[in-house]
C-alpha cells in the first residue's frame, strides 16, 4: 500500500480505508539528506489505491482527519503543539491551538505530549504526561477538548479504546490503567511483571495486547 516509512496508521471505522502518516528522506549522491515534509495519505484497502493525500509539515507526531465536512482535522507536532483545522484551511497552516493543560488546574507543571495517540469514532485520545498525567479527549466534530485526569504522574506508553467505545485503557509502562469513558473514572489496574509499550484491543473487545520491552532475568541469572 505504501513504500514510505509510516509513523502512524489509522484504520477507518468502516474498515474500508486507512490513513497513513509518513514521510521520505532523499539521500543525494554527496550523501546529504533531504527530509521531506510529513503527509497524510488515505488509502483504499479493497482497491489498494491512493484516495487522497495532504502535506502537513516537518516533525509531525500524529494526525487525524475530520469525521465529515463540518468537523476538524488534528495535527500534533514533535514540539508538543496541538492544532485543529476546520473549513478549507490547509494542514500546514497555523490552525487553532489546543491547550495541553485543558481540564487540569495546575498549569504551571511540566508536561510532555506523547505521540501514542489513537482515534476512535470521531474522537482523538492524546496522552499528556505531567502531574497528574492525563488523556486529552478531542472531539473532531465540534473541536471541544476535555481532559481525563489520571490519579498520578505516569509515563504514558499507549492508549486504546474498546470497539464499543466504552472503555479506555492506558499503558503506564509497568501496567495498564482502565478508565470508564462514561464516568471518566479509573475502574481497574492491571499490573505487568515487566515494562511494556503500546496497547490495542482485539476486534471483539475481549483482549488487550501490549508489547513486551524486555524480560526480567530469573533469580538464577
Amino acid at each position: 500500500l505504501t513504500k514510505s516509512p509510516a509513523r502512524a496508521i489509522d484504520l477507518a471505522d468502516d474498515g474500508a480505508s486507512i490513513r497513513v502518516l509518513a514521510h521520505d528522506v532523499i539521500v543525494h549522491e554527496d550523501t546529504s539528506r533531504e527530509v521531506l515534509p510529513f503527509r497524510l495519505t488515505t488509502l483504499s484497502i479493497p482497491e489498494h489505491a491512493k484516495v487522497a493525500e495532504t502535506t502537513i509539515g516537518q516533525r509531525i507526531f500524529f494526525a487525524a482527519a475530520r469525521p465529515d465536512d463540518s468537523g476538524h482535522d488534528l495535527v500534533v507536532g514533535e514540539d508538543g503543539r496541538i492544532r485543529l483545522f476546520s473549513g478549507s484551511e490547509i494542514l500546514s497552516g497555523e490552525g487553532i491551538a489546543v491547550d495541553p493543560h485543558a481540564g487540569v488546574s495546575a498549569k504551571d507543571t511540566a508536561i510532555r505530549v506523547r505521540h501514542e495517540a489513537v482515534r476512535h469514532e470521531g474522537h482523538a485520545y492524546l496522552p499528556v504526561e505531567g502531574y497528574p498525567s492525563r488523556i486529552l479527549d478531542i472531539d473532531l466534530k465540534s473541536g471541544a477538548t476535555t481532559a481525563i485526569p489520571l490519579d498520578r504522574g505516569y509515563p504514558l506508553r499507549g492508549v486504546g479504546v474498546s470497539p464499543d467505545g466504552e472503555t479506555l485503557v492506558v499503558n503506564v509502562g509497568i501496567g495498564l490503567v482502565v478508565v470508564d469513558l462514561a464516568t471518566r473514572e479509573i475502574t481497574d489496574r492491571i499490573e505487568t511483571p515487566d515494562p511494556t509499550t503500546g496497547v490495542s484491543f482485539s476486534s471483539d473487545g475481549r483482549f488487550v495486547y501490549t508489547c513486551l520491552l524486555y524480560t526480567s532475568p530469573s533469580p538464577r541469572d
